[in-house]
């Protein structure tokens, strides 16, 4: 599966091809969109430095009570 981001969130404020979806950090290959969310024994969100270590083109994740994202140039989507 290949398709740009822009497709899955319209609002995002960048637009890159995405090559997969995932929400397992350790599986997160170059091109791939993490999502990062809070899971009955893990949260997601612990693992967005490690799943972009691996190459993660886009993470989409939910902030509680925040609208500032103190990111780099990796397209955060709320």
């Amino acid at each position: 599966m290949s398709l740009n981001l822009i497709k899955i969130f319209p609002n995002a404020g960048h637009d890159v091809m995405i090559r997969e979806l995932t929400l397992d950090s350790r599986s997160v290959r170059a091109g791939d969109l993490f999502l990062a969310v809070p899971g009955a024994k893990l949260d997601g969100r612990e693992h967005i430095a490690d799943a972009l270590q691996r190459g993660a083109a886009a993470v989409a994740y939910e902030v509680e009570g925040a609208s500032v994202l103190p990111i780099t140039d990796v397209p955060l989507i709320l």
